[in-house]
This record gives structure tokens, C-alpha cells and sequence, in this order.
């Protein structure tokens, strides 16, 4: 089960959105110099919005040059060099418009999300707190405080902090999602099932929190419970490989070996190069007798450079006798 799972959110700020405001707090008018940088400023907007980020860029390095005490043209540099993939550029107009605005949230915000994007954990979370300092319901902040957390192997804090998103929005799909991963690795396989079967009601196509509940009761034993959840998930999506394979070890771990054999080879075709489905697919083969499937599952395995092909090599030529948890299936 994957427990690094918020998408990355970039783009909060809206050029628009910051003008108006810009606007609002600064009192100015629409004459002069002032004219042309605003005017400026919505073609940088344009530019942004169908993706030409480096374009944008050029027009916002004029518009500083005209009006360099202007924080939210900084912050606007700041997002664009981040979509143009320039993070170091981003963070240093940033740290600018905050110089000039130490309470802008969206700097501050997206400060953060460039943190967290290059793996500085600790300084994302310090920028997110920020941001609820000053804006204490901003959602998107507080969610992302709570995966920098998570980031950093602090699951209380993150814990915590996702569970203040969800009751300020019950349907936030996905901070329940961040929960039930948290859950998980914390060994608590039960509360990540009652989570994901929330996840399920908001949104009852979702293939992937469907196979995931299927893992969190593999994980609990409840071997039922996991047939019926990976077998609706497959009912949905017929290629969903990876809720064929962890229906394939559930059926294996209830002795239904014929079952776990379809399953698995289901998971292989739809997923060829999955060392873990073709190692299981050997196991469940020689079990049933078809050595000769079982040894064209190591070759297989072989091919593909993979460390199992030993471990499989050992159970076919050597007798070794392995059990299902030995086997390593549980994810």
C-alpha cells in the first residue's frame, strides 16, 4: 500500500486572483506606470495559463524592473520559475515577495510546496505553519503540512493534521487516502479499512482504494473480506493488475490454489514484467503439480533481473519448503 500518496499541489495562486487583491491592499489606481505593469501582469496571466511559463517569466522580470516593491509580481515569478522547473529561482522571488510582504499566505504557501517538491521536509513544514498562522482555515496548507509530516516519519503530527482536514471538509478524498496510508504502516490495519471504505463512499468507482481496502484485510486475515473487495475492484476494472495479484495471495492464503493460479496469471498477463506476480505464479504452479510452468516462471524471472528467481530456484530444484508469509506477499 502506497503511503506517500497527496498529489503535489503547485498551483493555488491565480495571477488574477492576486491582482485583485494586489488592488484591494495596496490602494492603487489604475494610471501611470501602474496601468502598464497591471496590463502587463494579466498578459503574464495568459502566458502562464496555456502553459508558455517562460514567457511569463520574461514578462514578470519586466514588470519588477518597473515596479520592483511589488510582492505579488515576485510571487507570481516565483510560481512561474517553479512550473518552468527552476526551483532555486522560485525560492529566491519568493523569499523576495516575503521580504517586501513578511504575511503574504500565498507566498508562504507556495515556499512550501517547493520545499516539499525537493525534499526539504523541514523547511516545507515550517512555511506551511506559517501559512496557518496567518490564514488558520486555509485547507491546502494544512493538508500539505500534514504530508510534509508524513514525509519526515512524524505520523502523529500527520495524522492529526489530516484529521483536522477531514473535519473541516468531510469529503476531502484526498486526506482520507493520507489517513488510511498512515494507518497502515502504523501496523493500525483496521482503522485504515474504515478509512478507505469512507473513501469508498465518497466515491465508490475507486479502483485503487478498492484494491488497497483488499490489502488492509489480507492484512487483518480477513481473507473474505479481501476476495469480495479485489473482486468488485476487478468487476470495475477488468485491468486492474495489481487487485488480480493481491486476490491471487488472498486465495492462496485461504488454500484455494486453482483460484490463486487464475489470479496470479491474470496479474502476469495484464502486468508481464512484475517479478512478485510470476514469483507467486511459480510457487502456485508447482504446488498444483506443473513444474514445468513453475520453472518457465523462474526463467521468466531470471530475464528480468530479478532477486527472486534464486528464491524461486531454491523452492523448485531444492526442495525448500516456503509458506505464503515467508513468501513475502503481504505488501
Amino acid at each position: 500500500m502506497r503511503t506517500n500518496l497527496r498529489p503535489l499541489i503547485l498551483v493555488v495562486f491565480s495571477f488574477s486572483l492576486s491582482l485583485n487583491c494586489a488592488v484591494a491592499q495596496t490602494g492603487v489606481t489604475a494610471s501611470g506606470g501602474v496601468n502598464d505593469t497591471e496590463a502587463l501582469y494579466l498578459t503574464a496571466n495568459g502566458l502562464y495559463e496555456h502553459g508558455k511559463f517562460e514567457d511569463a517569466i520574461q514578462i514578470l522580470a519586466r514588470i519588477i524592473k518597473i515596479r520592483p516593491g511589488w510582492a505579488l509580481a515576485h510571487n507570481g515569478l516565483c510560481v512561474s520559475y517553479t512550473r518552468a522547473g527552476h526551483p532555486n529561482k522560485a525560492i529566491r522571488a519568493c523569499k523576495r515577495a516575503l521580504s517586501l510582504e513578511p504575511n503574504l499566505v500565498s507566498s508562504h504557501y507556495n515556499l512550501g510546496v517547493i520545499y516539499d517538491s525537493t525534499g526539504r521536509d523541514a523547511e516545507a513544514v515550517d512555511a506551511f505553519k506559517h501559512v496557518l498562522d496567518v490564514a488558520p482555515d486555509h485547507k491546502a496548507a494544512r493538508y500539505s503540512l500534514a504530508g510534509a509530516y508524513a514525509d519526515l516519519g512524524l505520523s502523529q503530527p500527520a495524522i492529526q493534521e489530516y484529521q483536522r482536514v477531514v473535519r473541516k471538509d468531510p469529503n476531502f478524498r484526498d486526506a482520507y487516502f493520507g489517513l488510511a496510508a498512515l494507518y497502515y504502516k502504523s501496523g493500525n490495519y483496521e482503522e485504515a479499512a474504515e478509512t478507505l471504505q469512507h473513501i469508498i463512499r465518497l466515491t465508490p468507482g475507486d479502483i485503487e482504494t478498492r484494491t488497497n481496502l483488499g490489502v488492509a484485510y489480507i492484512a487483518q486475515r480477513k481473507l473474505r473480506e479481501a476476495v469480495h473487495a479485489l473482486t468488485e475492484a476487478i468487476r470495475l476494472d477488468p485491468s486492474a493488475a495489481a487487485a488480480y495479484h493481491y486476490l491471487g495471495y488472498a486465495y492462496l492464503s485461504l488454500g484455494k490454489k486453482q483460484r490463486a493460479l487464475q489470479a496470479f496469471q491474470s496479474a502476469v498477463k495484464l502486468r508481464s514484467t512484475h517479478a512478485e506476480s510470476r514469483y507467486f505464479l511459480g510457487l502456485v504452479s508447482l504446488a498444483l503439480g506443473k513444474r514445468d510452468d513453475a520453472i518457465a516462471q523462474y526463467r521468466e524471472l531470471e530475464q528480468l533481473g530479478s532477486s527472486m528467481a534464486k528464491q524461486l530456484y531454491q523452492v523448485i530444484y531444492q526442495d525448500k519448503v516456503i509458506t505464503v508469509e515467508q513468501a513475502k506477499g503481504l505488501p
